[in-house]
């Protein structure tokens, strides 16, 4: 809750409203409430829902645009990823996010920029996960799909010399493409990468979902 509302008021009001109505939140014997044992964060309040798109038509189309690209990367994105699945220049992107965005629309806020093999990269951040949410679900299926294919072999490419601290993010990105062949090694490659930093449970949930994919390949010497 705390994770997908920062503290807002507005959002943590009509999120616990909606929790007792879907019976997230139910009463105990001592009418106190408590979670029930489900928890649904799919669907968003309608008030919400018309807040967050207030805002958001207020942008430009092509800001729009470029959200909707970060939204596929997460609630943290790289500019140069969105760049480069625009084809544009990166420095046109930046100056789109920092004067429309940032400072004139305060959705997201500039992390940190990191040089790395390919390059220097400047990470952004929405400013509420609730805004990555509402773009990420105003795609369509079809939009998903390409949009995620498109983002997971940019990231490919600009990681392709030590993709290893990148391989969770581009499992997730050809997994949601429907790229199954590519996402099982980057999967298995992210859960023996968890297990050497002691983290047992995550590793084991990350080859989980390799072997699921891996079952849903045709037979074959390589399954």
């Amino acid at each position: 809750l705390n994770k997908i509302t920062s503290g807002h008021a507005l959002f943590v009001s009509e999120l616990l409203r909606t929790f007792k109505e879907n019976g997230t939140l139910v009463r105990d014997e001592q009418r106190r409430w408590i979670e029930s044992g489900q928890r649904e964060f799919e669907q968003l309040p309608p008030k919400i829902e018309g807040v967050l798109a207030l805002r958001i038509q207020a942008l430009p189309q092509q800001a729009q645009r470029y959200l909707s690209l970060a939204s596929v990367q997460g609630d943290t994105f790289k500019a140069e990823v969105i760049a480069k699945v625009a084809g544009l220049k990166s420095k046109k992107v930046i100056q789109m996010l920092d004067l429309t965005v940032s400072h004139e629309h305060p959705l997201i806020q500039m992390q940190h920029q990191t040089l790395e093999e390919k390059g220097l990269f400047t990470i952004y951040k929405f400013r509420h996960i609730l805004f990555q949410k509402f773009f990420y679900d105003s795609l369509d299926s079809d939009e998903r799909v390409q949009m995620h294919e498109q983002v997971g072999a940019v990231l490919e490419e600009l990681t392709a010399d030590d993709p290893a601290p990148f391989a969770v993010q581009l499992a997730r990105h050809f997994h949601e493409a429907g790229q199954f062949k590519k996402a099982i090694p980057y999967y298995i490659q992210a859960g023996k990468r968890a297990f050497k930093m002691m983290g047992c449970q995550e590793a084991a949930n990350l080859f989980e979902i390799a072997l699921s994919l891996t079952q849903q390949l045709p037979p074959s010497e390589e399954r």
